[in-house]
């Protein structure tokens, strides 16, 4: 290989080169307002998308369970009035969900306040009631509940029925 023939690889190389860089110098260019507009757009835009279209559809359709429910040895609203030292211990405070229905449940979830929750096993037969003792209701992340702490304000519960639906049951207190 020769002198002039290396020199007019290198020589190509630069023309390569100088060509790349041209194209990129003449390459539209982001200005960092709004690269940073654009991030906020692309991370706000699906969640938006997902609140708006949940406004409009509302909440899945569940059936609804022929239920009743009850609150035993529950503390009465002045007891949340009092300082939480103040408060007495609260022994066996339980919630009885009843089955008015003429089919058994299976998959029987009961949930406090949108928080808490127990989730049963055993099918709860028609005509029947089951107890849960308030003690036995678990946050997601872990916090049993304490009822000196958290008044009850709703439970909600959810079974399979014999069709295969989820049916659910809603009682404010």
């Amino acid at each position: 290989m020769n002198l002039e023939s290396s020199t007019s690889i290198s020589d190509d190389k630069a023309l390569v080169d100088e060509s790349k860089r041209s194209l990129i110098d003449r390459a539209p260019k982001l200005s960092r307002r709004v690269f940073i507009l654009l991030l906020v757009l692309v991370a706000l835009v699906p969640a938006v998308a997902v609140y708006w279209i949940n406004q409009i559809l509302g909440p899945a359709y569940q059936g609804k369970l022929e239920a009743s429910i009850l609150l035993v040895d529950v503390p009465p609203a002045p007891y949340y009035e009092l300082p939480i030292r103040e408060r007495p211990e609260i022994e066996a405070a339980r919630v009885i969900i009843h089955n008015e229905s003429d089919s058994e449940w299976t998959h029987v979830n009961v949930r406090i306040n949108r928080h808490y929750e127990v989730y049963d096993m055993e099918p709860l037969p028609a005509k029947t009631s089951r107890s849960y003792l308030l003690d036995r209701f678990v946050a997601r992340v872990g916090a049993v509940l304490d009822i000196r702490q958290v008044k009850i304000k709703q439970v909600e519960v959810y079974g399979r029925v014999p069709s295969g639906g989820r049916g659910t049951y809603q009682q404010r207190f």
